[in-house]
């Protein structure tokens, strides 16, 4: 997801011509971001090489719609070099290799966090009555399953912590 400068930058673009492009329904993430595939599409689908919405007059010569399959053809070919680029550079990766990284990190950070509590009772002073352990035990075992919950709750929504509320240029 990006910004409109972002945006503008990869599909080759002026940011007034993204805002253009907003005003005549080109698509927008919830969270006020923008995907270039999606943009990419709708001005495929919507804007002629001339500048005329897709619902305005057809092209009358046969060479003008040559000219404005050309021109797809162009955007579509700089798009594919754009992610490659970005392959090649390190800023995209393959969606199962993050997948399986970020379950490797889940998984260390869920077993740190399940010895909290056993690390807890070996700080306190050897004068706190057993009971008052057990009991100071289960209460950090369950605020940190609660805790755990609620990150596989955001993990399954497709959000993160505060994605909703991130501020992007608008």
């Amino acid at each position: 997801m990006r910004n409109r400068p972002q945006l503008a930058a990869a599909i080759g673009r002026g940011v007034r011509q993204i805002t253009e492009y907003l005003q005549r329904g080109m698509p927008r993430e919830r969270r006020g971001g923008y995907c270039i595939e999606d943009c990419a599409a709708w001005i495929a689908a919507n804007i002629r090489p001339t500048g005329r919405a897709e619902h305005g007059p057809e092209p009358e010569a046969s060479g003008e719609k040559r000219s404005y399959w050309e021109c797809y053809k162009t955007r579509e070919q700089a798009l594919v070099e754009e992610i490659k680029r970005r392959q090649l550079e390190g800023e995209l990766v393959d969606a199962d290799d993050a997948a399986r990284l970020a379950e490797r990190r889940i998984g260390h950070a869920k077993a740190l966090l399940e010895q909290i509590p056993d690390r807890i009772l070996g700080l306190l002073p050897k004068q706190v009555a057993i009971a008052a352990r057990k009991n100071l035990r289960a209460r950090v075992a369950e605020m940190i399953e609660d805790v755990l919950t609620a990150l596989a709750e955001e993990a399954e929504s497709g959000y993160g912590p505060g994605e909703a509320d991130e501020k992007t240029d608008v």
